[in-house]
């Protein structure tokens, strides 16, 4: 298998967030490993918003870097 290359996404909203644009973003990062992309995430820090939930984090692939 060849090496993966990375890809930068810039991104407001990302999980922990909730919300229609940080779900269909963590869906799309998860894919990318199967099609030779490592996911690095840009987005800002916590919001201090009520609609978080952690467990959407633990769903993205182990090598993913998501700098807040």
């Amino acid at each position: 298998m060849r090496p993966l290359r990375d890809v930068v996404i810039v991104a407001f909203h990302f999980p922990p967030q909730g919300g229609a644009g940080s779900l269909r973003l963590l869906s799309f990062a998860r894919h990318l490993p199967e099609h030779g992309w490592r996911p690095r995430i840009v987005t800002v820090g916590d919001l201090g918003e009520s609609g978080s939930d952690e467990s959407l984090v633990e769903r993205l692939p182990g090598n993913t870097v998501v700098d807040r």
